[in-house]
């Protein structure tokens, strides 16, 4: 993976470390504000590319099933928490949330 202003390669253990954060913020952090990230597509799209590039997860990326019912009622009353979302966006959203799960 490249970065475009420096022309470095991120390596191993920092798309790890990037993986890990934003499992983190979708799966066990609980502050509302973190769902524009959470379900962002555009952080969903660098999160696939990283599980693709990263050695532990690139085999594993036709493996990510169902989400655990524990993981998804947590992501769901955060989603809940935000009171401007309409039913429309609820699925969708849920949807991005739980990217790369189903």
């Amino acid at each position: 993976m490249q970065l475009s202003d420096n022309s470095k390669s991120l390596n191993n253990d920092e798309i790890l470390a990037i993986i890990r954060l934003i499992f983190f913020i979708k799966f066990e952090a609980d502050d509302p504000e973190l769902l524009i990230y959470a379900g962002s597509p555009t952080i969903n799209s660098a999160l696939e590319k990283m599980l693709l590039s990263h050695p532990f997860y690139k085999d594993r990326m036709e493996h990510f099933g169902q989400l655990n019912q524990e993981s998804l009622d947590f992501v769901k009353s955060k989603i809940l928490k935000d009171s401007r979302l309409n039913e429309n966006m609820l699925k969708e959203l849920v949807n991005n949330c739980i990217f790369p799960y189903k």
